[in-house]
């Protein structure tokens, strides 16, 4: 389980830190490749429902689009370890 939730939590490359990626990496641990990949799914859907709404600003949309990729990859990764475990 440690090496899914380092995996995942490598998504996050903009999360400065040993002790924050420490904290992160034990979050997604407690949930599980399958609760990880509905949550991350979940934020591509909210993700992409803010992007439709603030396309025309130029910087949000820019920090919503790094987000939601964040969350497809880190949803990637999840459902590939629920898959190749299950």
């Amino acid at each position: 389980m440690a090496d899914f939730a380092y995996e995942v939590a490598e998504a996050f490359h903009t999360f400065d830190g040993e002790e924050m990626r420490q904290c992160l990496r034990a979050d997604i641990a407690n949930l599980g490749a399958e609760e990880a990949s509905r949550q991350f799914a979940r934020a591509e859907t909210i993700l992409e429902g803010f992007l439709k709404s603030f396309q025309h600003d130029v910087a949000l949309f820019m920090v919503l689009c790094e987000a939601k990729c964040i969350a497809t990859e880190a949803r990637r990764r999840a459902e590939d370890y629920a898959a190749a475990n299950a």
